[in-house]
């Protein structure tokens, strides 16, 4: 099969009779050409099939537009985690993997917070536009959600989970579904049948509910004597202290898979011994928590998706809210622990 040497602008110069200089510059429209000269030009181009590398499209389109280089090879991660309160060591681990990934692409990271006093998001977004930073990354904010009025028409922007309300942008998720089925099936595979799912409104609101909705396709794999329903104790502060008792007496789980770490506690105050009594599968799995069993979202490795989704945005020129935004998903991985019993 015959290969074609790929079109460059001195192939596009020799075939109009003009300098490599005179074709770059006509290619981007720059005056002072001749109208002879420049459809002489465009018409080689054609001829020849000539396509542009879109990267260094990119790339020149900052360059013409004054933007400083330092900028050009800067992304703002935009968090909120109050001065002086720890770090997650999820975020901590997200943290991470984006600075990494994104200087082994040639960028820095630069941190934007907005818990400061008196900052909000439209503040932000002015600071980023004055310093010419085009690539946008909102870390999960545990502490709130956040809806931004504000036009980002001149920002590349990514999203961890669903913590941004609006506007929807591409985002980097963990794969809540298939980790609440791998947690079902781990259950089944240690022997238990009656497997209960105890949550409230804020862990799955964050991820969309996609943790509960892989939990109830799982059940619907166990005999239906054995299903347990659903323990959503919403954003109750009593909620564990007023439901849990209640639901544990009705139904009777072997085994409670949950997102939040509490109820751990919670089953060990109300004189539960764990595994003996009840088995215990936590997933939200932090590194550092070696007792669990349960189900570990990377995220480490979602920082590093985040840096190079937001980075292949900023190097194809799409940027403002996606008409169509698109959700990548990170596999979990399961911990084995100390809490899950009997196989």
């Amino acid at each position: 099969m015959e290969t074609r040497e790929p079109v460059t602008l001195q192939t596009i110069a020799d075939a109009a009779g003009v300098s490599k200089m005179t074709v770059s510059r006509v290619l981007r429209n720059t005056p002072g050409h001749s109208p002879k000269t420049r459809d002489r030009i465009l018409r080689a181009a054609k001829t020849l099939n000539y396509q542009p590398n879109p990267l260094i499209s990119a790339l020149m389109a900052q360059v013409r537009q004054g933007t400083p280089s330092h900028a050009q090879q800067t992304l703002a991660l935009i968090h909120w985690v109050p001065h002086g309160r720890p770090v997650h060591i999820n975020l901590l681990n997200f943290r991470e993997g984006l600075r990494e990934q994104a200087q082994q692409l040639g960028y820095e990271v630069e941190d934007h917070h907005l818990s400061e006093t008196g900052m909000t998001p439209e503040r932000i977004f002015q600071i980023l536009e004055s310093r010419g930073i085009r690539g946008v990354v909102f870390e999960h904010f545990f502490e709130r959600k956040l809806s931004i009025v504000f036009d980002l028409s001149k920002f590349a922007c990514v999203g961890i989970e669903f913590s941004l309300l609006s506007p929807i942008v591409h985002r980097i998720d963990s794969d809540h579904y298939t980790g609440s089925s791998m947690a079902v099936e781990k259950a089944l595979e240690h022997g238990f049948k009656r497997i209960g799912y105890a949550t409230h409104t804020i862990p799955e609101s964050l991820t969309n509910y996609r943790r509960m909705a892989g939990y109830l396709m799982a059940r619907e794999t166990i005999p239906e004597k054995d299903q347990i329903p659903v323990l959503n104790m919403l954003e109750r502060k009593d909620g564990f202290e007023r439901m849990l008792p209640e639901w544990l007496d009705r139904h009777q789980p072997e085994v409670v898979i949950s997102p939040v770490r509490r109820l751990y506690d919670y089953l060990k105050k109300m004189g539960y011994q764990v595994p003996r009594d009840i088995s215990f599968i936590y997933t939200d799995m932090s590194t550092g928590a070696p007792q669990y069993s349960g189900v570990r979202p990377q995220w480490r490795h979602m920082g590093e998706q985040a840096a190079i989704r937001v980075i292949d945005l900023m190097n194809r020129n799409s940027f403002g809210v996606p008409k169509a935004p698109l959700i990548t998903l990170v596999p979990c991985e399961w911990q084995d622990g100390q809490t899950l019993g009997r196989v």
